[in-house]
């Protein structure tokens, strides 16, 4: 039994011809690029919801202060630690 399903979608000719053309570049098929698309905004959204309903009633210090709690419990690193390729250049 397959965990996927088939939909019938309408988009405009000149889309298309876009995600066509982006697919073959990409080396994959249509439906492999619409369904990366379609998880990445959906996913993006599912975020923003997320975020949305956590800060609900916080003021940004708020927010930002409890960033930097989060951040302040991540171990202090020798700079000679960090590969070269991962520096802030």
């Amino acid at each position: 039994m397959s965990n996927t399903q088939v939909i019938t979608l309408r988009i405009p000719t000149d889309l298309k011809s876009r995600v066509a053309r982006l697919a073959a570049e990409q080396g994959v098929s249509i439906n492999q690029l619409v369904t990366y698309a379609l998880t990445e905004k959906v996913t993006a959204l599912e975020a923003e919801r997320f975020l949305a309903s956590a800060w609900r009633g916080k003021t940004e210090a708020e927010i930002f202060a409890e960033f930097d709690a989060v951040m302040a419990k991540i171990p202090e690193r020798d700079v000679e630690e960090i590969p070269q390729w991962d520096h802030v250049q």
